[in-house]
């Protein structure tokens, strides 16, 4: 045991003697010049002027302005084309039957017209789908479906079948209004409406006199002397008749029937 504890502290002198010369090393020891790092700047190149090398358009494409000078001797006045005259509306009859337009259906690229089968026969229809290039005839050919008519063409001459009658005005329907309801009373209701009017009809309005007051002059009403009925209702009830009765207890009053 006694030899341990001086091991122990053999190692720690140790120790202590070698941190003290580290200690001293740094305390005394010259400062060392840290060589200096040197800095180079980057040079920032600047920019130059870059020759941009563009291509002339051609000829070709200034021959649009060339062609339109403002400025040319030989400028001429624009006239617009004419259109064409809309064609006439007139009706069509083949063999004495009239063709009327009932209605159009135009969906994307889709455009068919129902009109009345001029040449119907027994197993058809009174009216039919038409299309664009269909004929009607054998010289009468739909060449155009509108939104509001159609176009027919028989040879050069060209016919307008409308959806609607020209001449006349399209308005709107007015809508009738629903008469009120009647009501019916029975003979009860009537009777006691009736009873109900004599009543009020027998009540006199209240009457009213001026009189002259401290304040100025005032309106009263006039109080009206009341029916006799109603006056010997509100008379007072006689007064009760009583009898003395004598009783066991002493004499007693009561009342007469």
């Amino acid at each position: 045991m006694f030899s341990k504890i001086w091991l122990m502290n053999i190692v720690l002198a140790g120790c202590a003697v070698f941190f003290g010369i580290k200690a001293h090393d740094v305390w005394v020891a010259k400062e060392k010049s840290v060589p200096a790092i040197p800095v180079t700047q980057k040079s920032v190149a600047q920019p130059g002027k870059r020759i941009l090398n563009r291509s002339v358009p051609r000829e070709s494409v200034y021959k649009s302005v060339t062609n339109a000078n403002l400025f040319s001797p030989d400028r001429a006045e624009f006239i617009p084309e004419e259109p064409e005259p809309e064609p006439e509306v007139k009706e069509l009859s083949l063999l004495g039957k009239k063709i009327t337009l009932h209605g159009v259906v135009m969906m994307d690229d889709y455009k068919s017209a129902l009109i009345t089968n001029p040449k119907r026969e027994a197993d058809e229809r009174k009216n039919k789908w038409v299309k664009v290039g269909d004929t009607i005839d054998d010289d009468l050919e739909v060449a155009e479906i509108r939104k509001e008519s159609i176009l027919l063409a028989q040879g050069d001459k060209k016919y307008e079948v409308p959806l609607y009658d020209k001449s006349k005005t399209r308005t709107r329907e007015k809508v009738k209004k629903s008469a009120k309801p009647t009501v019916v009373v029975s003979e009860s209701q009537k009777a006691s409406s009736k009873q109900g009017t004599s009543e009020k009809a027998g009540v006199s309005a209240p009457e009213f006199e001026m009189i002259d007051t401290p304040f100025g002059k005032m309106k009263r009403r006039v109080r009206k002397p009341e029916p006799k009925a109603a006056v010997e209702k509100k008379e007072a009830p006689s007064e009760p008749e009583f009898e003395i009765v004598d009783t066991p207890f002493g004499k007693i009053k009561r009342r007469k029937n």
